[in-house]
């Protein structure tokens, strides 16, 4: 199962923004909690007959200041904040799965999954997401959820999109997607209701990486 999980054709759309935006005297994010992306996702999850259920929230950066970084330095801040949104679900009580561990329990490698992700695309977004697409992924597992009374894990994966070329006020985009599987993996059950509030603290951190940024 630890597989299919992986390899799940999650779409990597770009939809309309329904959230909440912060901002700073240097930054600004607007943060997507929308169902659209976690939509696809569950009905991925279900057409593999997966007893999981998932949501997600995502960040689009932009710099509110004067100051303009370069292409190489706007990558580097991406990655420096996916990272610490990983640190944020490191302090929950998840772990960081290893490329080691993902390939020997997993069969697959990170660079499979980032090219199965953009090997699913709406063929006109393929090469955008390509070349936008972090280098590095961030997988976070908890074995042991109490909510899921030890019958379920949850899995939360971090992704990063490098900004568009040209747009000095774009820095990119960070999405979380969050998925509870097995005895973890219904909406309407407590463990449900933990991984929605799991994504209502994810916005505490947002606002704490864009103050310290």
């Amino acid at each position: 199962m630890l597989r299919r999980t992986f390899l799940l054709a999650i779409p990597l759309h770009f939809y309309a923004k329904l959230g909440l935006t912060q901002s700073t005297t240097e930054w600004q994010i607007d943060i997507d909690d929308s169902p659209d992306f976690a939509r696809d996702v569950n009905e991925a999850l279900r057409g593999a007959r997966l007893p999981a259920y998932a949501v997600s929230s995502s960040i689009d950066i932009k710099r509110t200041s004067s100051t303009v970084l370069n292409p190489a330095q706007k990558k580097d801040l991406i990655d420096n904040w996916q990272r610490r949104i990983a640190r944020f679900f490191l302090d929950e009580n998840f772990r960081i799965i290893t490329s080691e561990e993902l390939e020997d329990k997993g069969g697959v490698s990170f660079d499979q999954i980032r090219r199965e992700a953009i090997r699913i695309q709406p063929f006109g977004h393929r090469g955008m997401v390509e070349t936008s697409a972090g280098r590095q992924i961030f997988l976070l597992m908890n074995e042991r959820p109490a909510a899921c009374r030890d019958r379920g894990i949850i899995m939360i994966t971090v992704f990063a999109f490098y900004p568009r070329d040209g747009v000095q006020s774009d820095y990119g985009n960070i999405t979380t997607l969050m998925i509870g599987i097995g005895g973890c993996g219904r909406e309407t059950s407590r463990a449900g209701r933990e991984l929605r509030e799991l994504r209502q603290d994810l916005r505490g951190a947002y606002q704490r990486i864009v103050e310290r940024a």
